[in-house]
């Protein structure tokens, strides 16, 4: 066993228990310069209680790293190409499940939490 698996094993108890956790599912809906509107696909899970910003903000600091908003038809939007966005909570459920209290992973897929639905 190594040192750095010796101090997470002292803070860290692996034989935590399973906890519920609300997870919420956003869609934004944005306009283009063109003057369409377009919905984004929501496909991940979010705590958003284990943020310490808005969700929309958050998601927001993902696409300007990336550049583009992608909607629901896969179809790719520059930043520059969208003039307005409006924010909804498409899903909202809990999931019982235990987590690691280190993980700075926020977002899951289904299949991530598929078993505890």
């Amino acid at each position: 066993m190594t040192l750095l698996q010796k101090i997470k094993n002292w803070f860290h108890d692996d034989t935590c228990d399973p906890k519920p956790h609300k997870f919420q599912k956003w869609r934004a809906v944005f306009k283009t310069v063109d003057g369409e509107e377009h919905r984004t696909d929501c496909t991940k899970w979010i705590a958003h209680e284990w943020l310490i910003c808005p969700v929309p903000e958050y998601i927001m600091i993902i696409a300007k790293e990336a550049g583009y908003i992608r909607d629901e038809n896969d179809k790719y939007f520059l930043l520059q190409n969208i003039i307005s966005i409006g924010w909804t909570i498409d899903e909202e459920k809990t999931f019982i499940q235990a987590f690691d209290p280190y993980s700075a992973q926020v977002m899951f897929s289904d299949e991530e939490l598929g078993a505890n639905k």
